[in-house]
């Protein structure tokens, strides 16, 4: 029985199993690889020579505290937690169960992948996941942001306050909110509703996106 189970290899789920391993609490961390998003890298064509310092790079100083204590962690997906009246139980991909008076999910979150031609070889280069984290790589320059929720509005709000222009590619048609009516009025925002992303082309960088209506 453990005192402390965390969920999650990224820089909170780190930072709780330090925590709890300099607390004295027996603890365990569960994770398919350190990192989390901090792997995601980002640069740009410019950015070319310079020294690029990614989050895995400062996650390291997280990492080392870890990495030689080889029974606090283990390297495996969950497949099912189950809460009892006084502890959990966390079962899993390979079979194991481990149980825990208390429980942390530092799961953070995935990016999720357009599943076209050109994404995989450009992540990074060009194109990001995360509008927050990269912004201000982005200034001056024109910027396509796909999606038609929340997320992606208001990502294209962000971007549009540092970005030369944005354009806000949206399978579907925006609904009706504030946010949305904002957006139309941003004289550099362009929204195209219905559009479905085809590839990510560029040599070694994004340099155009084909799409169809």
């Amino acid at each position: 029985m453990y005192d402390l189970i965390i969920i999650g290899g990224g820089p909170a789920g780190i930072t709780a199993a330090t925590m709890g391993i300099n607390q004295r609490l027996e603890t365990l961390i569960i994770a398919e690889r350190w990192g989390g998003q901090t792997t995601y890298a980002m640069q740009l064509e410019e950015m070319e020579g310079r020294e690029n310092i990614t989050g895995e790079t400062l996650l390291d100083a997280f990492r080392r505290q870890l990495d030689y204590l080889d029974f606090v962690r283990r390297f495996d997906t969950v497949a099912k937690v189950m809460p009892d009246e006084q502890h959990f139980c966390v079962d899993t991909a390979r079979g194991d169960r481990f149980e825990g008076r208390a429980l942390i999910m530092a799961t953070g979150a995935k990016p999720e992948r357009l599943n076209v031609p050109g994404e995989t070889r450009l992540a990074g280069y060009g194109l990001s996941y995360s509008a927050a984290t990269h912004t201000g790589l982005f200034l001056g320059r024109d910027v396509a942001v796909v999606g038609n929720g929340r997320r992606a509005q208001w990502a294209a709000a962000g971007l549009a306050r540092k970005a030369h222009h944005v354009y806000l590619l949206a399978p579907e048609p925006l609904t009706d909110t504030p946010l949305a009516r904002s957006l139309h009025r941003m004289q550099n925002v362009e929204i195209a509703e219905g559009v479905a992303i085809k590839e990510v082309c560029g040599e070694r960088f994004v340099e155009s996106i084909k799409i169809a209506t």
